[in-house]
């Protein structure tokens, strides 16, 4: 499933408790992180770029593991970052998720995709995106939450150019299935009366409607 760039998905978080966390023996980690391609040019139109990421887990009981990555717009100093992040959730033994899992994965190495589009339209003409967090946790109690800084190690963010959106509305992705298109606009609702007048001459006649 395709997401797109710039809202954030809330999913809490449910703390894993019970006799399980006796057996807290792994650990995990990420091994390895890149973009395809690493840089675009959506100026023609809407592209995509497939984030993929291996993740481990040392815990021989553990069934998978579930994991939960976030996507921001960096910012003009280093360690800055623009906006709300785009948040994308794996759940083991979830289905119709922005990441899925790649074929040959195992509970205790696994490997993850994450397809992006990116939109024609932004608010630069050159924009980098970077994944800022990533976090991960088993069945067996044990978790991850690596950084931005722990995370800088491998390629974790691509570079878009872009078309301003200063004669068309800018926009930050939202989730979308057509690949490189935003979603749809909605119109907003007029609130009533549903036709604005005026009174000339004790007549009523349609005015103009605000801009």
């Amino acid at each position: 499933m395709i997401a797109a760039i710039g809202v954030g998905l809330a999913l809490a978080l449910a703390p894993i408790t019970g006799t399980a966390a006796a057996q807290e023996t792994g650990t995990m980690a990420v091994t390895n992180m890149d973009f395809t391609p690493s840089a675009v040019d959506a100026t023609p139109g809407g592209k995509t770029v497939t984030l993929r990421w291996t993740m481990t887990d040392t815990t021989p009981e553990a069934d998978g593991m579930s994991a939960r990555v976030y996507l921001r717009r960096q910012g003009a100093t280093a360690g800055t970052y623009l906006g709300v992040p785009l948040v994308g959730t794996y759940d083991v033994g979830s289905s119709g998720q922005d990441i899925t899992m790649v074929p040959g994965s195992t509970p205790q190495e696994a490997t993850y995709e994450w397809t992006l589009a990116v939109p024609q339209y932004a608010a630069g003409t050159s924009v980098t995106w970077a994944v800022t967090r990533v976090e991960a946790w088993d069945t067996q109690g044990i978790s991850l939450d690596w950084d931005a800084a722990q995370l800088g190690a491998f390629h974790n963010t691509f570079e878009a150019k872009t078309r301003a959106g200063s004669r068309r509305r800018s926009w930050t992705p939202t989730a979308s299935t057509a690949a490189g298109r935003p979603p749809p606009r909605r119109r907003p609702r007029r609130t009533e009366p549903s036709r604005w007048t005026t009174t000339c001459r004790g007549r009523s006649s349609p005015a103009a409607s605000p801009v």
